[in-house]
């Protein structure tokens, strides 16, 4: 029974270090070590798969183009997310939200015995 579990454990561990999410990143190579802005990526994607039809790697292009739509909708005009801020501004708002605050005014109803 111990030598199953063990048998298991290491399994589990090799096909961890075997996955990859996006193997088509793994050719991108950005310019000075920086991620590179949205529209990089983009790009690579594209030329990537610009020669295969669109059968062959269905499953990555319906994941990347869930992710080209969620992103495109926040990147600056130069392609990069300024996550710095979007953190900053979703913090203020946080704070000021009124249901924050303890204001209630608590009674206690009902029968008590």
């Amino acid at each position: 029974m111990k030598t199953i579990k063990i048998t298991l454990i290491i399994l589990s561990i090799h096909f961890c270090f075997l996955s990859s999410a996006q193997k088509w990143l793994s050719t991108f190579q950005p310019k000075n070590g920086e991620m590179g802005s949205f529209y990089d990526i983009q790009r690579a994607f594209y030329e990537k798969h610009q020669d295969q039809p669109i059968e062959d790697y269905l499953k990555e292009y319906k994941k990347f183009k869930r992710w080209e739509w969620y992103m495109e909708q926040r990147v600056d005009n130069s392609g990069y997310l300024p996550t710095r801020t979007l953190w900053s501004e979703s913090k203020k708002t946080m704070n000021t939200r009124q249901f924050l605050q303890n204001n209630a005014d608590w009674n206690c109803l009902g029968p008590f015995g």
